[in-house]
Parts: C-alpha cells; structure tokens; sequence
C-alpha cells in the first residue's frame, strides 16, 4: 500500500477547508498534489498542507497556470515554501520504483500513455483565445 496520498488541490468557496479534511482522513503525511491553476488551486492547497506539517510534492506538468510568468511564480513560492516540484513521469516512476511487483504493468502502461501524451503538448500554456476575448470585451465596453 502507498504511504503517499494523492491530492487534488481546489479553492471553490467552501473547499480549501473539505480539502484539508481528506488529506487528513489519509492518515498519510507525505501528500502529492495536483491542481487547474498552479498559482490559485495548487499553491493554495499546497501551502495549507505544508504549514499543517504535510511532506508535500507538487506534479509541475500536470497544471497550468494563467500565464508563464504566473505558472512559473507559483512553483517558485511552493519551492521556496518547502515543497518538492517533480513531473508526472517522476512520480509515477517513484511510487512503482519495483518493476517486479503486481503493479508494474499498470505503471508501465501510464509511462508509456505519458510519452504518447506529452509530445502533444504545446509550449504555449495560459490564457486561451477565448479568455483573450472575453478580457477585451469587458475592456472595451
């Protein structure tokens, strides 16, 4: 059984508290996060754990942020505050560092789904066209 507990970060009114509560009803102290947005939903989260004295790890290529300049500013404070920045492959390869065991093939298969997946990826991660134009829109109006 995993030691670690995989958390999904989130800000919605009356969430940041019922996300506190489930990660601890894990019992676990070592906590792996993910998010939407890296500088709203996963810092926030983030932080929380960490001044709860959680180990906390963030997944830096499975978030986005609203802009490079903010994604990049977020997992700076994470970092700075204590956290582990590390990428999908990183810890799906730590929790199935036994390549003998039962779940082997199952990481395998989310390994090599993850290769097929990131070449996708464009570098242009941030505010989508469609944002663009509501911001101007309300600019302008």
């Amino acid at each position: 059984m995993l030691k670690t507990a995989i958390i999904l970060g989130s800000t919605r009114p009356g969430r940041v508290g019922s996300t506190v509560g489930k990660w601890k009803k894990t019992g676990r102290r070592r906590l792996i996060f993910g998010g939407l947005h890296t500088e709203i939903c996963l810092t926030f989260a983030v932080v929380q754990a960490l001044k709860d004295g959680y180990e906390s790890m963030f997944v830096v290529d499975a978030v986005g942020g609203r802009s490079q300049c903010a994604h990049r500013t977020a997992i700076e404070r994470m970092a700075h505050a204590g956290a582990v920045p590390s990428t999908a492959l990183a810890v799906v390869t730590e929790l199935f560092r036994d390549s003998a065991s039962p779940l082997a093939d199952n990481a395998r298969e989310v390994i090599y789904w993850y290769f097929a997946e990131v070449t996708r990826l464009k570098a242009d991660i941030g505010v989508s066209e469609v944002e663009k134009q509501a911001a101007s829109a309300r600019e302008h109006a």
